[in-house]
């Protein structure tokens, strides 16, 4: 059972219990290369404007234990940055933070809405560039799914996080989400695939 709620705070324990699950997330019999940084951030290097993020959404609200990095580089470079946060003796996942760079330029930033009550959340921001997202129904169902707001079983809301921006002459998205439960409450996904397939129907709709 990996759940995403450990008794433990060993980096040496917690690291390849997260490594299980983005590994689970897509379908890798072989291990994810991952870094450790630990709760002052001093190791951070190119990724810490995703944790800088992630302070700005999540730092009053999570007791940041270690942050577990991934850089992924198939099916497409991606990074993943993975918040432990303490729990009493022991941690569970909090936040997730996802960037990935396109292969297609934007004119302005685009940002995905809060959640609604009632129908979905549309892209907003550069004119151009958000009716080219809205215009893929599938595209924005899935992301306003993917970019989870709350974890009641972690009891954590926080606000949403999804982002399209110009950087270096192409686009970047970085979002953040949940773990998501599933299996009965006995194991969590981080959606890794799923951020990874966003990219692709952000790619292809710009």
């Amino acid at each position: 059972m990996n759940n995403g709620a450990y008794m433990s705070q060993d980096p040496a324990t917690l690291g390849p219990k997260v490594e299980e699950i983005v590994r689970a997330d897509l379908g890798l019999t072989s291990p994810v290369p991952f870094e450790i940084v630990t709760g002052d951030g001093k190791k951070l290097g190119p990724g810490t404007f995703l944790s800088d993020a992630a302070t700005h959404l999540f730092g009053g609200q999570e007791a940041l234990l270690m942050i577990v990095c991934f850089d992924l580089q198939q099916p497409r470079a991606v990074s993943v940055q993975v918040r432990l946060n303490r729990q009493g003796v022991g941690s569970h996942i909090g936040s997730i933070l996802y960037s990935t760079r396109l292969a297609k330029p934007i004119g302005g930033e685009v940002s995905l809405e809060e959640p609604k009550m009632l129908g979905s959340s549309k892209f907003t921001g550069d004119a151009t560039a958000a009716a080219r997202l809205n215009s893929n129904k599938d595209l924005v169902k899935r992301a306003g799914k993917f970019a989870r707001t709350e974890a009641p079983n972690f009891k954590l809301k926080a606000p949403r996080l999804f982002q399209v921006k110009p950087e270096d002459g192409v686009a970047t998205v970085v979002a953040a989400s949940l773990a998501r439960s599933y299996g009965m409450g006995f194991k969590v996904s981080l959606d890794v695939q799923e951020f990874i397939d966003l990219a692709g129907l952000i790619e292809a709709s710009l």
